[in-house]
């Protein structure tokens, strides 16, 4: 790596120096970007002393008259046994963008086909970087996406992708999730849990001045939550949504991938009988859903939450076939789950006190954020634990019946707009 500079910037350049063996090994360096305190310097190295393949490094300095300090590796949390490579880091210095590289014939687990982009995230300049998550779809996918590179206001990604042998520049926006509870809308309900969050670092309402935020729930969340409110907001998040609002047959359709779930038995579609829009009212003797869409536990957070309105004790919501209800009913009419996130053993439930078997509407949810289960119903958490370790997940869930299938755990009911996401939602 080399450097040259100029007095100003209507000035000519000066000559080119190399950076010295302190930033420089006699293995490949390069790809570096400053911080712009101008007082990091990020680049990849394949140097000695690494986790694997190409990896991130940090030279600090105290001043932009000092000189560049001993470079640091950015640690496991970061990098991985494979290429991590072009890194990038946003103007206020608390996100790291970084991708896979093209030239390996293998790529870091997670992905999405070739070199995906990464990042990771610190609370503050003095923090450690978080471990590092893959963007996921739509801006990872099948091909090589690599070099990413963040506008200064932090409101775009630009990236380069190759695919059949063809280069091609792209862009993609970043955007503030301001639905904080997962109801589909940006409401007055979201200003409340943005209140209730004033002043802590809570990260579900920090989303100003970035997307990403400054680290304290203030002024500058709230300037961003208005620019939505009221608005359609379309939630990148979302993973899969049935609001079933059909009129008739035996599919129920999921907006988000826009394939139909198989509908069974003989529910009673009501168009104008749910809480949004229509619903479907299942009869607890053999009605159900069978979808082909879930998340994974294993990948990290998600949320699921749905309206319903029953009037019977011991029956099951949301399940994982083959693996644990994850929301139900139990023997006294509460809400709980099963869901097994524990390596190696069975996850004892986690049972709430609520009813919700009064025949009224209640909008129920179940978060996992990486360790802790949380049930939720009518905005407020109503149970929560810790969970260790990581469980089995096969694909697809039953919507109205329990893990296996059983007689005795069919839903009776209504059930309306079911909504699940790849991030924590607020109860």
């Amino acid at each position: 790596m080399y450097v040259t500079t100029r007095s100003n910037r209507n000035e000519q350049w000066g000559l080119v120096e190399n950076l010295g063996p302190t930033i420089n090994s006699y293995r490949g360096d390069g790809v570096p970007y400053i911080s712009s305190n101008d007082l990091e310097l990020y680049f990849n190295s394949w140097r000695d002393g690494g986790y694997g393949g190409g990896d991130l490094y940090v030279s600090k300095r105290a001043t932009a008259n000092d000189p560049w300090g001993e470079p640091e590796n950015l640690g496991p949390l970061v990098n991985s046994e494979y290429h991590d490579v072009n890194p990038c880091i946003s103007s206020d210095g608390c996100i790291l963008f970084f991708s896979g590289s093209q030239s390996g014939d293998t790529h870091r687990p997670g992905g999405y086909g070739g070199a995906d982009i990464w990042m990771t995230r610190r609370a503050s300049h003095s923090a450690p970087w978080e471990a590092a998550v893959n963007l996921g779809p739509p801006v990872n996918g099948p091909a090589h996406e690599i070099a990413p590179r963040i506008s200064p206001d932090g409101s775009k990604v630009y990236f380069t992708t190759l695919s059949a042998g063809a280069w091609e520049n792209w862009q993609v926006q970043i955007i503030p999730i301001c639905d904080f509870n997962g109801n589909g809308q940006v409401n007055g309900k979201d200003v409340l849990c943005m209140a209730s969050c004033w002043s802590t670092d809570d990260p579900l309402c920090d989303i100003g001045p970035f997307a990403w935020g400054d680290g304290t729930v203030d002024l500058q969340d709230l300037i961003v939550l208005s620019e939505y409110l009221g608005k359609e907001f379309i939630d990148p998040t979302l993973i899969a949504h049935w609001a079933l609002d059909e009129a008739e047959g035996d599919a129920a359709n999921d907006s988000v991938s826009g394939e139909d779930s198989f509908v069974l038995g003989e529910p009673v579609w009501q168009p104008d009988g749910g809480m949004v829009g229509g619903a479907l009212e299942l009869d607890g003797i053999d009605d159900c859903i069978i979808t082909s869409t879930g998340p994974n536990p294993v990948e990290g957070s998600f949320s699921i939450v749905a309206w319903i309105k029953c009037s019977t004790r011991s029956q099951v919501i949301v399940s994982q076939p083959n693996g644990s209800d994850w929301l139900a009913v139990d023997v006294e009419g509460k809400l709980m789950t099963e869901l097994n996130v524990t390596s190696g053993q069975s996850a004892a439930p986690l049972l709430s006190q609520a009813l919700i078997t009064d025949d009224q509407w209640h909008h129920i949810g179940l978060v996992w954020d990486g360790s802790r289960r949380m049930l939720g119903i009518d905005s407020v958490i109503v149970a929560e634990d810790t969970q260790d370790g990581e469980g089995v997940y096969s694909s697809g869930l039953y919507i109205g019946v329990g893990k296996d299938y059983a007689a005795d755990t069919y839903f009776s009911g209504l059930i309306d707009d079911v909504r699940i996401y790849n991030r924590v939602v607020s109860p």
